[in-house]
């Protein structure tokens, strides 16, 4: 490896270059001393050599010697030493303002211990070269910590001691809607009230000097309701004292994790609901035999049962008299129709607690959403309840609709559940407002992320309490009053979009405002 230092002399009076050359090969052999007599000659060798020092005549025949010297942003940097034979203070002030590293005068002295002068430049240039390259890589780093929090989709907030602003990143200008420029070095909560909440927590890790955390703290607006994991903890500095404030969105992982534990409730719900159904289908099976077996021993005008009433010494006409007093023939029939009541309830348990046999097919979902509104019109139960034709009726189905493959059956009986809800919910609002409230029932499709159809039943009814919305997907809870309603319609829906055909369903309400139900069915499941 050649480790020669190479010193460029750049100087037109020849004593002074032998003068020049003859201590270096005497004081500094392993120095290699390159001569050029012009300007010209001087930025030939720099473009074709490696030169660690430059010395150069303040005056040459072709120019200034500072026009030798790099600008600061050229990419090859190198040391130059400036000499003269006439200089004073003013060449010297500008020979080091046009960044020279240093200035010397021309003599005997000078010139004969020029190798040591030499030395020190590099020495001196050495540690120059150091220090910029660690100011640059503070600087590198400084990049590369800001784009780190700029980058991060949590707000992240440093304080002082009084809860001056630090630091302020991006998200936490989304968070807040405060612009960095308004915030920095200024109170915290003066700035942004909203976060005078957490004063007391960051007093707290001021005077602990100890992380605080708070979870799933949950932020209430006129919109919607946000979850938030809170973290302070202190600033580990040795100028600076103070706190980090790091806010991290949780509002989609909560969801995320109660969708789990929703799904999860459901799936032991729904085989403890299976099970329960097997077990309650034999007794009741029995009782609605027994019950027709009472209507048919009790029926005096069959001619055997006739007989046998006159044989056990009986009036068939005042037996026949007595039951309807007493009514117990409806007793029977009111047995039986519960039972039957009963009955259909166990086999939807059944026949959803079981996987399907049914192989999906692409289908239309928008002709699915018109064929289902069809059978809602006609559907008896719900005509009993509200009638059809006093519901303003919206379609907005998204043209061009890819084919999603499903269960057609299974998704009209969906659309059709919530239809069902939707217009028994607006039965009540007419009920209570009078025929001045307009029902409106709106279904919509439309593409949802990609791979995804969205398909919404939005009615201008009552709205869902926020109490019970949590709970509206469970087998068996219903807000309808005794005998209305089995509490299955709600679980089955959730059965059929989630565990069979690998979507996702939710609800959207407001008080007083109406409910949207969406569900989102994958073009593959």
């Amino acid at each position: 490896m050649n480790l020669q230092t190479k010193i460029l002399l750049i100087e037109d009076e020849a004593a002074h270059i032998a003068l020049v050359r003859r201590v270096f090969e005497s004081r500094s052999p392993d120095t290699a001393l390159i001569v050029a007599r012009t300007l010209e000659e001087g930025r030939a060798h720099l473009t074709t050599e490696t030169i660690d020092l430059v010395i150069v005549d303040w005056l040459l025949p072709d120019g200034w010697g500072t026009d030798i010297i790099p600008h600061s942003d050229s990419t090859v940097q190198f040391p130059v030493i400036v000499m003269t034979s006439h200089g004073n203070e003013q060449v010297a002030v500008e020979a080091m303002k046009a960044g020279a590293l240093d200035y010397v005068v021309k003599s005997a002295e000078t010139l004969a211990d020029m190798p040591h002068i030499a030395e020190r430049a590099l020495r001196e240039w050495r540690h120059i070269v150091e220090r910029r390259q660690a100011e640059q890589e503070i600087i590198r780093l400084q990049h590369l910590l800001q784009n780190i929090t700029d980058s991060m989709p949590s707000a992240l907030i440093t304080l002082d001691r009084q809860g001056r602003v630090l630091t302020w990143n991006p998200a936490a200008e989304r968070l807040t809607h405060c612009k960095g420029e308004t915030v920095y070095g200024n109170i915290l909560w003066e700035k942004c009230p909203e976060l005078a909440r957490y004063r007391p927590l960051i007093a707290e890790v001021l005077e602990t000097r100890q992380v605080a955390h708070q979870h799933r703290e949950m932020v209430r607006t006129p919109e919607e309701i946000f979850y938030y994991d809170v973290h302070i903890f202190p600033l580990l500095a040795d100028t600076i004292a103070g706190v980090v404030l790091h806010i991290e969105d949780a509002t989609q992982r909560v969801h995320m994790e109660e969708t789990m534990l929703q799904a999860t409730k459901m799936a032991s719900i729904g085989g403890l609901a299976a099970g329960m159904a097997h077990e309650i289908n034999n007794p009741l099976s029995a009782m609605m035999q027994a019950a027709q077996l009472l209507q048919m021993l009790l029926d005096t005008q069959n001619p055997r049962n006739r007989a046998r009433i006159e044989a056990a010494g009986l009036d068939p006409a005042r037996l026949e008299s007595y039951l309807q007093e007493r009514k117990l023939l409806e007793y029977a029939q009111g047995i039986r129709e519960m039972g039957e009541r009963a009955a259909k309830i166990v086999s939807d348990l059944l026949s959803f607690s079981r996987k399907g046999t049914s192989t999906p097919v692409p289908r239309d979902l928008n002709e699915l959403v018109k064929q289902t509104l069809d059978l809602a019109a006609a559907d008896y139960n719900l005509a009993k309840q509200y009638d059809f034709r006093n519901i303003k009726i919206v379609c907005d189905l998204a043209p061009d609709l890819p084919l999603v493959m499903c269960d057609g059956q299974q998704i009209q009986q969906v659309v059709l559940n919530l239809v069902r809800n939707a217009a028994q919910a607006m039965a009540g609002k007419f009920a209570a407002r009078g025929p001045g409230y307009p029902a409106q029932l709106t279904l919509r499709t439309s593409q949802a992320e990609p791979g995804y159809v969205r398909v919404e039943v939005e009615d201008n009814g009552p709205g869902i309490p926020e109490t019970v919305r949590p709970r509206l997907f469970e087998p068996f809870f219903t807000t309808k009053d005794v005998g209305e309603g089995t509490g299955l319609g709600l679980w089955l829906c959730w059965s059929i979009i989630v565990e069979r055909h690998k979507g996702r369903i939710w609800v959207e309400s407001a008080q007083e405002e109406g409910t949207r139900f969406i569900f989102e069915l994958p073009l593959q499941p």
